[in-house]
């Protein structure tokens, strides 16, 4: 069941006292819930709405004051008790606020949660008490025995009618005289006081007395209800407690840090602490070891009460051995940061007897901690009472023996900086090197040689200037760079270059080592080493190596001669050879027979024929090919001359020359002619291919809609998706010839898989067994659907060509992630996700020497008239212009795998095919249809007439025109063939807005290579052959776009 909601109103004007209350009512157990007004009006106003159990309300608000305030709620709010909020804490005044109504009240000071909550429920139980006692004295007895407060019934001869438990209790603790009831308030009024009693063990406890008059069983009585204030009194001196310790913390950090020696105020310090924190003696004790090892504690400082003095001053406390004197835990506790207090007579019997020896009663035990080493500890001792060491004492005391370590650890900082000071001075004053001293990014020192490399006069001039004022600007990020390096690693030295600015305006170029000072976290030393000479000397010898090294690189043709013999035999052969040849000139010089066994078999007679025919003319020059170390094989230009000098034996003189990149762009160029020719023929074909195919796929769609026959839907369904078929393969072999893209939308490789598997399954002898697995979470790609399928159809047909007598083809697909390594792993291709598609047969397989030229179109090693060696080139190009790659790994007898890798698109969603049913009709638009094929005219004039629209034709351009020009007002859009008679499209389109400007037009093409002509008009394209759907569709969006 859930906890009753206290509906609480707080009359209040303070927006700071208001949010101090809703965040103390969310902290405490019960389930309060606050209302706010700020005046004695609004608050008039709320109680005559809502209901409330429980008023806070301060005395002094906007539109009233004092007692009046709760005079007026007493007329509106009888039966709601109202709890007073006063800046005072005056009896009197408490007094005053009860007796015009109010239950209790707040002080306006920090009060914890469950104080302020007991307040609020008090209030409300006294409220309902008086109530109740109203209605029925069963009831009412009842309810006493319950509450926390106390509660008596006295007659005038002061005996005792009525007492409840709480009262019974604080009776025993000594209200209650041998002669009856001892406290007496004069008068009939009601009375409140505050009284400070001692319980029977002298204990203080605090009480707060109402009287009230009434009449009892018809004689007077007086009922006193009696308040335990106890622990809101102690939480107060608690407080005042702690604000003194803090206080004395405070003047003693301030005095520790104006002193440059710590122990000058410690003994002034001890004294305060002994003071607020009212224990009898404070001692400072500093860890050491022996000569053994063994852990000491030394006393060095202490303070005793003046009162204890005589008793507690000759007790010795120099030395303790805190092993061997029982005080393990002390080591354990205090050197992980943690306190140890509370009463002797609860501490573990190894540490009592010598505690107790020391006549302490009750202690609390600080660590001291020094550069995050335990150091020592200060204990506070009570010898004269057991005490409850508070949560407050606890922290401020522990947060002094912190503020004492800093100082011990300060002193001692300063203390190594003059050691290392007077240490350094000789050596600084005939260092050669500069010395720079640096704290918070100012110079604090410099030496004089220092003072030299800046070309100044004096350190004055030096000390005091930041770093930006002596670091070049343009070298300033980079130091900088390098000391927030320094503050990260303190602990190591960092050595960079950099330039310095004179006061004359030129510039050092210096090294500098820099290291921070050990102590001093944000001051670090640099020795600076002038090197501007060097600098400049190494700049000179670098702009000759520059020069030099270019010549070289320059350079690629390897020089070598040797003697005029039978066999070649080289003497000298240039270094660069290596990056020819990949071997080292002497291993060729002393093995000649590395250079034979390079040729490659089919140009070696060739080189040999060439060699002897050297002898007699004396030169030769020819190209062929040599394999590099490292195993392929190069192109080579070798030239070689006879050479005679006087007086010596004629010698053989040559260079070698690498046209490998030449011959590369033979090949590409040979190859781009072919593809020109192929695709000049391809594009000749095109028009005509698909101006056949556009009849037969809008002649099927409209004669689905027509006939009823499932089987003769089914055999259109199976016509137009082979003319479909026959579109894209024009498309692919224009896109192969050409180089053109197709549109690209997001696809799902599966369904690709599919379409493709299901279209070559059927030309599958029995004897091959096929498998596909493709992940069920494969990420969609970004491609030409028609392309990506035509690559799959290619590489199902190479595989099953390649096995004639059976064996098993697997078809995979999974996501892939590339990382950096993966990546170059597979020859530097770009990092990312792919979708990789695995195709692997069980075949003849490829032979290592074809392996490289698979992908060249027109090379297959099918018999002729079964295979274009277009196949695989055209799958190269596709999914390299996919932003793809293919990589292939085959074994001769063991069989292929083809792995394609696709760029994937995570984060794209397939595209939902627009159903037939979604094409939209006309509304009996006009249009006029351009086209010379009279297939294509009578067929697109059917399907736009079906479906809703009138429709002029025309035969060529020149007619269109006419008709155009006659029928301006009628016609809505023009639709026109990009290649016909007389006139081609552009300049029929341009004859067409020279009439209309405003006039839509629709270009349409069985060539794909007019469409950078019909970006220059500004014209949308539809490719044939089209479908009837494709067609409607760039009608509709072409008629409703404004």
């Amino acid at each position: 069941m859930a906890p009753k909601t206290i509906r609480v109103l707080m009359i209040e004007d303070d927006r700071e006292d208001i949010l101090f209350m809703k965040d103390i009512l969310q902290n405490t157990r019960k389930n309060f819930k606050l209302s706010t007004c700020t005046s004695l009006k609004d608050a008039k106003k709320a109680l005559s709405k809502h209901k409330f159990d429980v008023i806070l309300v301060d005395l002094n608000l906007p539109d009233s004051q004092g007692f009046d305030t709760i005079q007026a709620l007493q007329e509106i709010a009888y039966d709601i008790p109202k709890i007073a909020i006063s800046v005072l804490d005056d009896p009197e005044l408490t007094a005053k606020i009860l007796k015009v109504g109010a239950q209790d009240y707040l002080p306006k000071q920090l009060l914890p949660a469950n104080f302020i909550e007991r307040i609020i429920v008090h209030a409300l139980e006294r409220h309902n008490l008086y109530k109740t006692i109203e209605m029925s004295e069963k009831l009412t007895n009842k309810i006493l025995e319950e509450i926390s407060d106390g509660v008596l019934l006295i007659n005038e001869k002061n005996e005792i009618l009525f007492q409840n438990k709480a009262a019974e209790n604080l009776l025993n603790k000594g209200l209650l005289m041998s002669n009856g009831w001892s406290f007496e308030m004069a008068g009939d009024k009601t009375e409140i006081k505050e009284l400070v009693l001692n319980d029977p063990a002298g204990a203080p406890f605090y009480v707060q007395v109402r009287k009230t008059s009434l009449q009892w069983r018809g004689s007077p009585a007086f009922l006193y209800t009696i308040a335990d204030l106890t622990d809101r009194k102690l939480f107060e001196e608690e407080l005042k407690r702690k604000e003194s310790i803090l206080k004395v913390i405070s003047q003693s950090a301030r005095q520790l840090l104006r002193s440059r020696s710590w122990d000058k105020y410690i003994d002034l310090i001890l004294r305060q602490l002994g003071n607020v924190a009212r224990v009898d003696r404070v001692c400072l004790f500093q860890n050491y070891r022996d000569e053994k090892g063994r852990l000491y504690a030394r006393q060095k400082n202490k303070w005793i009460a003046p009162e204890k003095e005589a008793q507690l001053q000759n007790q010795n406390l120099q030395n303790i051995p805190l092993k061997e004197a029982g005080l393990e835990r002390w080591i354990e506790e205090l050197s992980k940061g943690r306190l140890i207090y509370g009463d002797i007579e609860n501490f573990p019997v190894s540490e009592k007897k010598m505690l107790q020896e020391l006549e302490i009663e009750s202690m609390l035990v600080a660590p001291i901690f020094v550069a995050d080493q335990w150091w020592g500890f200060l204990c506070f001792d009570s010898c004269h009472e057991t005490r409850n060491w508070s949560y407050s004492e606890r922290e401020a005391l522990l947060l002094a023996a912190d503020i004492l370590g800093a100082a011990v650890q300060r002193e001692r900082n300063e203390k190594k900086m003059l050691e290392n000071a007077s240490k350094f001075q000789r050596f600084i004053d005939v260092a050669t090197f500069g010395i720079l001293l640096i704290k918070k990014e100012r110079i604090i020192f410099a030496n004089s040689t220092m003072v030299n490399i800046m070309k100044m006069t004096s350190e004055a001039e030096m000390v005091g200037k930041t770093i930006k004022e002596v670091v070049h600007p343009d070298d300033l990020p980079e130091v900088e760079k390098n000391i927030e390096k320094l503050y990260k690693t303190a602990n190591q030295s960092h050595e960079f270059e950099f330039r310095m600015i004179r006061p004359n305006n030129t510039v050092a170029i210096v090294e500098g080592l820099a290291s921070f000072i050990e102590e001093e976290k944000d001051t670090f030393l640099i020795f600076i080493k002038d090197i501007s000479d060097r600098k400049k000397t190494e700049q000179e010898l670098k702009k000759t190596y520059k020069i030099l090294n270019r010549l070289l690189e320059a350079n690629t043709t390897v020089l070598f001669s040797g003697p005029l013999t039978e066999r070649f035999s080289p003497n000298h052969i240039s270094q660069n050879i290596k990056g020819l040849m990949g071997f080292e000139a002497q291993e060729i010089i002393e093995n000649p027979q590395i250079y034979f066994d390079g040729l490659h078999p089919e140009d070696r007679a060739k080189v040999l024929k060439a060699m002897e025919q050297f002898k007699k003319t004396g030169r030769i020059s020819l190209e062929y090919r040599f394999k590099h170390k490292n195993g392929h094989f190069i192109w080579i230009y070798d030239e070689r001359a006879v050479v005679k000098e006087e007086n010596t034996e004629p010698e053989m003189n040559g260079f070698w020359l690498d046209i490998s990149l030449k011959k590369k762009y033979e090949q590409q160029y040979t190859r781009a002619q072919r593809l020109e020719s192929l695709g000049t023929l391809a594009g000749g074909i095109a028009h005509d291919l698909n101006n056949v195919l556009t009849p037969i796929l809008m002649g099927t769609e409209l004669l689905k809609h027509m006939v009823k026959d499932e089987r003769a839907i089914k055999s259109l369904e199976l016509m137009e998706t082979s003319a479909q078929r026959g579109a894209s393969l024009i498309k692919q072999v224009l896109a192969f010839a050409r180089g053109t893209e197709g549109e690209r939308t997001v696809v799902q490789v599966r369904y690709l898989i599919s379409e493709a598997v299901k279209m070559v399954e059927q030309t599958f002898p029995k004897h091959i067994q096929l498998s596909i697995d493709v992940a069920d979470d494969l990420w969609p790609i970004m491609a030409d659907a028609s392309q990506i399928h035509q690559v799959l159809m290619n590489m199902l047909v190479n595989a099953r060509d390649a096995m004639p007598n059976g064996g098993s083809l697997q078809i995979t697909a999974e996501n892939l992630m590339l990382d950096e390594q993966y990546a170059l792993s597979l020859g530097n291709a770009p990092k990312g996700p792919y979708v990789m598609i695995t195709i692997s047969d069980t075949g003849t397989g490829i032979a290592a020497d074809m392996i490289d030229k698979i992908f060249d179109p027109f090379f297959t090693t099918k018999e002729i008239g079964k295979g274009t060696g277009m196949g695989l080139a055209t799958a190269h190009r596709i999914i390299d212009e996919h932003g793809g790659f293919i990589n292939v790994y085959s074994e001769a007898n063991k069989g292929t795998s083809f792995k394609i890798y696709l760029p994937a698109h995570k984060r794209a969603r397939e595209e939902t095919p627009v159903k037939e049913d979604d094409v939209p009709m006309g509304e009996g638009q006009c249009i006029l249809l351009i086209e010379d094929e009279v297939s294509v005219r009578e067929i697109t004039k059917k399907t736009l007439e079906t479906n809703g629209y009138a429709v002029f034709t025309a035969a060529d351009g020149p007619e269109g025109i006419a008709v155009f020009a006659d029928n301006l007002d009628t016609i809505n859009l023009i639709i026109t063939d990009m290649s016909m008679p007389l006139m081609d499209g552009p300049s029929v389109v341009r004859a067409l807005k020279r009439i209309s400007e405003t006039i839509k037009i629709i270009a349409i093409s069985g060539r794909d290579d007019e469409v950078s002509s019909l970006k220059l008009i500004n014209v949308p394209f539809i490719q044939k052959p089209f479908t009837a759907s494709t067609l409607l569709k760039e009608v509709h969006q072409a008629l409703t776009e404004k």
